[in-house]
């Protein structure tokens, strides 16, 4: 049978290419942690704008708006009416 002998590390294998793979793998979990709460905070901002936001009744607001624009534009044809009946005279 053939004798397996187990794992080692070579002498010849470099000291600094183990601590270059550990920075880098250290540096990838930071990337990957940064990103994941990243994401979790936009999802948080866009959970709170969906419920509840500044922009829930738009449409409402838009509608009353254009009927009191409307009130302003008659209030300024009658003013306009006076004003021509009075230059009549």
């Amino acid at each position: 049978m053939v004798k397996r002998e187990s794992w080692h590390l070579d002498k010849k294998f470099p000291v600094a290419l183990i601590v270059t793979l550990m920075i880098q793998s250290g540096a990838a979990v930071w990337f990957a942690a940064k990103i994941s709460f990243q994401v979790q905070l936009n999802k948080d901002l866009l959970e709170m704008h969906k419920v509840g936001g500044p922009h829930e009744d738009v449409d409402k607001r838009l509608s009353l708006n254009t009927q009191k624009i409307d009130q302003v534009l008659e209030e300024l044809r009658a003013l306009k009416n006076v004003l021509y009946a009075g230059q009549g005279r």
